[in-house]
């Protein structure tokens, strides 16, 4: 039952997380990112997937619009320091966690340890830079 009760709770905050990520942000659909880059970004939701069973993986944003950039960036650089963007590039993808209790935070695992194996495999994560920290941002 407690099984039950977990697996419903990881259902309502993905599908709230999902909603809120489609009226809010960009489409969250990995076929949006560049042909070459999309193999690369399924391959790597499977190894979290294997590697956290107990979270889920939410993609919030991968293409952004050019206005989405500018009003971004017209919000000041605690939200972005870029007028052209990965994302309008079709080279980055947000991510998110939900463990079966709550939707984690970024500073809270597995995001650094996530962060590193995308850089391992030579990509760039969010969450080690130094102006603007982002673990939820990974570009190729």
């Amino acid at each position: 039952m407690k099984y039950l009760i977990k697996v419903f709770k990881i259902f309502v905050l993905t599908l709230i997380l999902s909603l809120l990520c489609k009226s809010c942000y960009g489409s969250g659909k990995l076929e949006e990112l560049k042909p070459e880059y999309r193999q690369r970004a399924k391959d790597f939701i499977v190894w979290i997937q294997e590697t956290y069973p107990d979270h889920k993986v939410v993609v919030a944003e991968v293409y952004r619009s050019q206005e989405r950039q500018d009003k971004l960036y017209a919000k000041g650089s605690h939200v972005t320091q870029v007028r052209v963007s990965k994302h309008t590039m079709r080279k980055a993808m947000d991510i998110y966690f939900i463990s079966f209790k709550r939707i984690l935070r970024p500073n809270e695992a597995p995001y650094a340890e996530i962060g590193a194996e995308w850089e391992r495999r030579g990509n760039i994560w969010g969450g080690s830079w130094k102006t603007l920290y982002d673990p939820g941002h990974f570009e190729f």
